[in-house]
């Protein structure tokens, strides 16, 4: 009998130690999940009060000085820009000043050229650039210049006539209307070259040759605004005083530049020492929070073991008890006290005894 009760007893302690154990990794459980929520409040704390510190920090050491660096590039820009101004204004006036006797001749000439057509009776069209190329090309370009002329007259607006806004439904209808088109503009050509070229040869194969006149000044006023424009001497623009002032803003902006170096230096040095001061306040609640976080994390680690070696033992030693869904601490409780009373030795015969009074309490009830 005593050893079917030191058996019971036995079966309890195990049961206890398995609550006490499955109590335990509760707890440990619901204690490191407060700790990490204290942690990460620790962490984000610490974080927000360095970076409003190191804000705070920059703006009073190096804010003023790049405040002072972009103020100071504005007015350097500004310079540049108003040099630049004057420059261009320069330019400008010499080149007019450089090419005021191709341009009077140019004037001249073309002057010439429309008193000319006007005496001749014919259209002030025939004096112009234009008309010449075409009826009297020179050159390659001009020659290339013509065919560009002939195939957007006599083959590009007939098709775009016909494709883009007529659009009959029949093809032998479209190229009927294109041929048309093409014979409508081959028409005026012809009829324009009979009025004037052909009508007045002399005067306007004389013109022409006039005309080319005009075309070699505008060369040579091309040439010189090109040479002006490349021209790497400014002497005569008057740029001086842009030049000093530029200098000057110049001297500023490096003095400003040295400034902010050393304002640098001293923000690194200040960040330092927030950073260190921090540290110092936050990490030893940090490090004493995570060193019981990992201690707890060790006591749930060696719970689960020990709870793994109970169930083990309860599995082998006890699966005959373990069979009964009912079974508790307060079962085995009761399970001891009718053996103590009852002088029952057979756990079974206690079983059955407790089950016969339950049964019987409930029916009384």
């Amino acid at each position: 009998m005593e050893d079917k009760i030191s058996s019971l007893l036995h079966l309890k302690e195990l049961k206890q130690a398995e609550s006490q154990l499955k109590f335990d990794k509760e707890r440990y459980a619901q204690e490191m999940d407060d700790l990490k929520g204290q942690l990460e409040g620790l962490n984000k704390g610490w974080e927000k009060e360095e970076k409003a510190r190191i804000e705070e920090k920059k703006k009073e050491l190096l804010d003023p000085v790049e405040k002072d660096i972009s103020q100071k590039e504005k007015e350097i820009k500004k310079a540049e820009d108003q040099r630049k101004k004057d420059k261009n204004a320069g330019v400008k006036n010499r080149i007019l000043e450089e090419t005021k006797d191709e341009r009077e001749k140019m004037k001249e000439i073309q002057k010439e050229i429309r008193a000319a057509v006007q005496e001749e009776g014919v259209s002030a069209f025939c004096g112009g650039r234009f008309f010449f190329t075409i009826f009297y090309p020179r050159g390659l370009g001009e020659v290339c210049q013509v065919i560009l002329y002939y195939l957007a007259f006599f083959l590009g607006l007939p098709a775009f006539l016909v494709c883009c806004l007529i659009r009959p439904e029949h093809k032998w209808v479209a190229w009927l209307i294109f041929i048309v088109f093409v014979v409508l503009a081959l028409a005026i050509h012809i009829t324009v070259r009979i009025l004037t070229k052909d009508n007045h040869h002399e005067t306007l194969s004389k013109l022409r040759v006039r005309y080319d006149e005009v075309v070699a000044l505008r060369k040579e006023i091309g040439r010189k605004k090109r040479a002006i424009k490349r021209d790497q001497d400014e002497s005569m623009y008057g740029l001086e005083g842009h030049d000093e002032r530029l200098k000057d803003l110049g001297g500023q902006k490096d003095d400003l530049s040295d400034r902010l170096k050393l304002a640098k230096e001293s923000f690194e040095e200040a960040s330092g020492k927030i950073k260190k001061e921090l540290e110092e306040k936050y990490k030893p609640e940090v490090d004493e929070k995570q060193r019981r976080l990992d201690e707890l994390k060790g006591k749930i680690e060696a719970a689960k073991v020990q709870e793994k070696a109970v169930k083990e033992e309860l599995k082998t030693n006890y699966s005959t008890y373990l069979e009964d869904p009912d079974l508790s601490i307060g079962k085995i409780d009761a399970l001891l006290d009718i053996m103590k009373s009852r002088n029952i030795q057979n756990v079974e015969e206690a079983k059955d005894f407790y089950n016969q009074s339950f049964s019987n309490t409930s029916t009384k009830e």
